[in-house]
């Protein structure tokens, strides 16, 4: 399956992500539903790693070109989701 690892500096970084990921499955139609997990690369790193990976009920049944659609997707349209994510979150603490 296709996956993304890596790390974020705060976990706000994580909760946009993670709302962004909605946000384009509403509004672009990603194929799928995408998930960032907590995981780790190996039992000498002491960092957190992260993983976004499409959720998928059976990977057997799963094609690979819609995923590719959506990780292409969504690597043209994350960063401007997280950036309106992030300016809507600023906006309540500034009001």
């Amino acid at each position: 399956m296709p996956q993304v690892w890596f790390y974020a500096n705060s976990m706000l970084e994580i909760r946009l992500l993670s709302e962004a990921l909605v946000d384009l499955k509403a509004k672009d139609g990603l194929t799928v539903d995408w998930r960032v997990m907590v995981t780790h690369s190996d039992h000498t790193n002491p960092d957190t790693t992260f993983s976004l990976g499409p959720v998928l009920a059976n990977e057997r049944c799963a094609r690979l070109e819609p995923l590719q659609a959506d990780a292409m997707l969504i690597a043209e349209k994350i960063h401007d989701q997280i950036r309106e994510r992030a300016r809507k979150l600023s906006t309540v603490f500034t009001d």
